[in-house]
């Protein structure tokens, strides 16, 4: 049975980048764009180019970046016949190109933020995306608060949307309030909604404000979606957006998609970009961050380094080697005699008998138990404890 493709639509350069103290610079917009391409992303979103002169600079540099081959450059813009020209005056030199334009569809938006009631936004729908259909480019409609939308609506907005012209809709979790069952029927009831349409993609955009973005778009692919909106690390706005690299693991590893979807990601290239990523944005990675942490593949815990080295496969999901990362046995103050005996090993020190190991042993733990806030004892500091206890 044929897998099906699930197109990856980064926006860490728009929708990332507005995170608090993590903006970027335009070279700096470049060299992620690179990275993001040697990844494998299906999409990038460069910007919104109507907000700045260096957001136009930055889409308008990537844009000429990928004017031979490359993946879709993408502008985000409004419904707005400005925003409109001024996407296109950037995106143009690309050779595949999108504009990513909206609206909000909320009760809460509509009553409380845009004040139109929603005659009038479903006009601004139909007009401003048949004015984006003079360019040559891929239409792709945004439901901003989407998710709190009430369906009839929604569905009306979309369809509004579609003869207007859009093939591509995305479904905004902005506020990161549903859960993975609610948004899943969201995305179920849109894709039977337009299941006689030709060329029709829905997509996700999830926020973590609950912690469950990642959790909603498995689930909104899982009920149809083929594309999905994420970041690198899940950096943006107040919680982050949904983790790229924790949807493409996902993809890759959980029994429940890896048979049933396929992606262009190239997962030994996913490491070296997020770190270059948090060196760029100025992010911080937590230790215990799935994949990319320090911690990730890392064990102290005597019980399950003794487990681990009789089979990996006791205390690991999945292979880290095919993501270029290690598995790592930390000698600390938690560790068992295995730990010991393993790095004693890789050291290539030698102990002459069991009375000596164990009391080594004891030794290593003293010295441990003053390192609590360290990570355990390195290799070399192993080697010159060797050399004092044994002298």
């Amino acid at each position: 049975m044929s897998k099906e493709k699930i197109y990856i639509f980064d926006t860490t350069l728009r929708d990332g980048s507005q995170a608090p103290s993590c903006g970027l610079h335009l070279y700096e917009k470049v060299k992620i764009a690179k990275d993001l391409d040697k990844l494998g992303v299906n999409i990038i979103e460069a910007g919104f180019p109507i907000s700045s002169d260096l957001e136009f600079n930055s889409v308008k540099s990537i844009a000429k970046l990928f004017s031979k081959n490359g993946p879709v450059v993408c502008g985000f813009s409004r419904l707005t016949k400005k925003d409109i020209d001024c996407c296109w005056a950037s995106v143009k030199y690309a050779k595949k190109r999108r504009i990513h334009l909206g609206i909000a569809t909320s009760d809460q938006h509509l009553n409380r933020k845009l004040f139109l009631t929603k005659k009038e936004v479903l006009n601004k729908i139909d007009k401003q995306i048949k004015y984006a259909r003079k360019f040559n480019w891929e239409i792709q409609f945004y439901a901003e608060d989407a998710s709190r939308t009430e369906l009839s609506f929604l569905k009306k907005a979309f369809s509004t949307a579609y003869k207007s012209g859009a093939r591509n809709f995305l479904i905004a979790d902005t506020v990161g309030t549903n859960d993975p069952i609610d948004y899943g029927i969201i995305i179920k009831k849109l894709n039977n909604y337009f299941y006689d349409k030709k060329n029709i993609k829905l997509s996700t955009h999830c926020h973590d404000d609950l912690g469950l973005a990642v959790a909603n778009t498995l689930s909104g692919i899982s009920s149809g979606a083929t594309e999905v909106q994420g970041t690198i690390l899940g950096i943006g706005e107040r919680c982050g957006n949904a983790s790229l690299e924790e949807i493409i693991l996902n993809l890759n590893e959980n029994n429940k998609y890896k048979n049933k979807f396929s992606h262009s990601i190239r997962s030994k290239k996913i490491y070296q970009t997020c770190l270059n990523v948090s060196n760029l944005m100025n992010i911080d990675i937590p230790l215990n961050k799935s994949l990319i942490g320090k911690n990730s593949f890392a064990t102290e815990a005597g019980i399950h380094v003794d487990g681990s080295i009789k089979n990996s496969k006791n205390y690991l999901a999945f292979n880290p080697t095919k993501y270029l990362r290690e598995e790592e046995y930390i000698l600390g103050a938690r560790s068992g005699k295995a730990t010991l005996q393993y790095k004693l090993n890789q050291t290539k020190l030698k102990i002459k008998n069991k009375d000596d190991f164990n009391n080594f042993f004891i030794f290593i733990k003293k010295i441990s138990d003053k390192k609590l806030k360290e990570r355990g004892i390195s290799n070399d500091e192993l080697v010159d404890l060797h050399k004092k206890f044994f002298r």
